[in-house]
């Protein structure tokens, strides 16, 4: 891909080639990316910009990334195009009422209603997932529960991930 064909903002670019097709050289390019550009995260978004009524996206976060828990105000619908994660569902206290593993060999698509406070929590090196929601972009559509932190103090962050991780470890094992 030559760089003319997108446009960058940050980890994020903007796909611009009326073309769309994703070859394994594309994927492997942005693993690359997510695990050496210091985000731990990488996204192609395909729709023309932030106005766009319908957002397809593809990105790649490694093992180190953090998801905050997070709920919006509409569906989303998540492919898992290669790697290992478990998607976690609270309830609005932060008690974790539903899980299950995602791969491209299980669970590979799935919906997340609006209003569900979610996350996902990487198993593999890295993750690539294709997700499709409604636009325009509105970041307050998003919302994010204060029993999660907000990822700029990585103390708190690490702390909160060892926490899910036991409790994922916990209900797997009873």
């Amino acid at each position: 891909m030559k760089n003319k064909k997108k446009r960058e903002k940050g980890n994020v670019v903007f796909w611009k080639d009326e073309k769309l097709v994703i070859s394994s050289k594309i994927l492997k390019e942005m693993r690359f990316n997510a695990l050496h550009n210091g985000t731990d995260k990488f996204r192609y978004c395909f729709h023309k910009n932030e106005n766009s009524l319908i957002h397809e996206m593809l990105f790649t976060n490694t093992k180190n990334a953090y998801f905050r828990p997070h709920c919006h105000d509409d569906d989303e619908l998540q492919v898992v195009i290669s790697g290992k994660m478990y998607v976690i569902f609270f309830d609005d206290k932060g008690n974790i009422i539903d899980k299950f593993k995602a791969s491209n060999k299980k669970n590979r698509i799935y919906r997340i209603n609006k209003g569900q406070w979610h996350m996902n929590l990487p198993i593999s090196r890295t993750i690539t997932i294709f997700e499709v929601k409604q636009g325009p972009f509105n970041q307050g559509s998003n919302h994010y529960p204060a029993w999660a932190p907000d990822g700029v103090e990585k103390k708190a962050v690490k702390k909160f991930l060892i926490r899910i991780r036991r409790r994922i470890n916990e209900e797997t094992t009873c």
